[in-house]
C-alpha cells in the first residue's frame, strides 16, 4: 500500500511539474487551481484569482469569477490599457423568469427571460477609475435603473500590466462586491443558496473614440441554444449567461458554472 501511494504521490508530483512547464513554455504563469469559498485579495494581477476561476470571452479576453461567504469577486483580461472601454457585468438573479420589460445598458440589451436585475461598471471617468453600480426596479410594468458611484460594499483595482503576456493584452480590471449589494432591486438578496447568471463584456463608447463598440463578450458560446453575438457595432443583443445554481462553498467556478441561452 505505500509503495502504491508513493508511486501515485510521485506521478502527481510529476503532472504537476509538466502542467507548470507547459504553461511556462506558452508564456502563462501557472495559477494554482482554488475552489470557493476563495476570498480574493485585490492587487491589479491575474494571479489574483485561480485557473479555475477563468472564463474564455471573444476575442482572447478572459474573465474571471469567484466567491466567498460574503463577496463576489470578478475579473476582466482585456480591453484598452487606459481603463477608457467600460469594462461591464450584468447579473441576472431570477432565471429564466419572464420580466416583462427588455432593459438596455452600455450598448447591450437582453434578452427578456434573462434580464439583469443588478449591473456593475468600472470606467475611467475624467482620470479617476469609477465604479457604478444599477440595480433595477420595476412597478406597475415599469421599469427603473438606479445608479450610484463608489458604493459601500464595493472597491476596484485597474492595472494596465496586470496580465503580462496574455493574448488579450495586459490590461487587467478587478472587483469585489458585498452580497449585501444585491438588496436594492426588484429582486433582493445574494445568499449562497441562491441562483445566479452572469454576462461580462466590454464596451467602447463614441465619446471616448470608441466608434460604439461591443466585445469581449462572455459566455459567447453556450450549450444549448445560440451563443453572444459576436463583437461589432452597438447595439447588440445578449441572451446567454453563465449561470450558477448556487454560489456556496466547494465549488469551481469553471466546471460549475455552465453557458444558458434565454431568449
Amino acid at each position: 500500500m505505500f509503495i502504491m501511494l508513493s508511486r501515485i504521490g510521485r506521478l502527481a508530483t510529476a503532472a504537476t511539474v509538466l502542467l507548470g512547464l507547459t504553461a511556462l513554455i506558452q508564456g502563462v504563469t501557472p495559477i494554482a487551481t482554488a475552489t470557493s469559498y476563495h476570498t480574493v485579495a485585490l492587487t491589479g494581477k491575474c494571479t489574483d484569482f485561480s485557473s479555475n476561476e477563468s472564463f474564455i470571452g471573444n476575442t482572447n479576453t478572459r474573465e474571471y469569477i469567484t466567491w466567498d461567504a460574503n463577496y463576489l469577486y470578478l475579473g476582466w483580461n482585456g480591453g484598452d490599457s487606459a481603463l477608457h472601454d467600460r469594462r461591464v457585468a450584468a447579473f441576472d438573479l431570477d432565471p429564466p423568469t419572464y420580466d416583462g420589460s427588455n432593459i438596455s445598458y452600455s450598448g447591450v440589451s437582453f434578452g427578456v427571460h434573462g434580464q439583469p436585475d443588478y449591473i456593475v461598471e468600472v470606467n475611467n471617468t475624467n482620470g479617476h477609475y469609477t465604479l457604478y453600480w444599477t440595480s433595477r426596479t420595476t412597478t406597475g410594468g415599469k421599469t427603473t435603473l438606479h445608479t450610484v458611484a463608489n458604493p459601500t460594499g464595493a472597491s476596484n483595482w485597474f492595472n494596465a500590466n496586470g496580465c503580462p503576456g496574455s493574448k488579450a493584452g495586459s490590461a487587467f480590471t478587478e472587483v469585489k462586491l458585498s452580497r449585501t449589494l444585491f438588496t436594492g432591486g426588484s429582486i433582493g438578496g445574494l445568499g449562497t443558496a441562491h441562483r445566479l447568471g452572469v454576462y461580462m463584456y466590454y464596451y467602447a463608447p463614441p465619446s471616448n473614440g470608441g466608434g460604439n463598440w461591443v466585445y469581449g463578450a462572455m459566455p459567447f458560446s453556450a450549450k444549448s441554444g445560440p451563443a453572444n453575438p459576436a463583437d461589432g457595432a452597438a447595439p447588440k443583443l445578449f441572451t446567454a449567461e453563465e449561470y450558477f445554481r448556487t454560489t456556496d462553498g466547494g465549488r469551481a467556478p469553471d466546471t460549475y458554472g455552465y453557458s444558458i441561452t434565454l431568449h
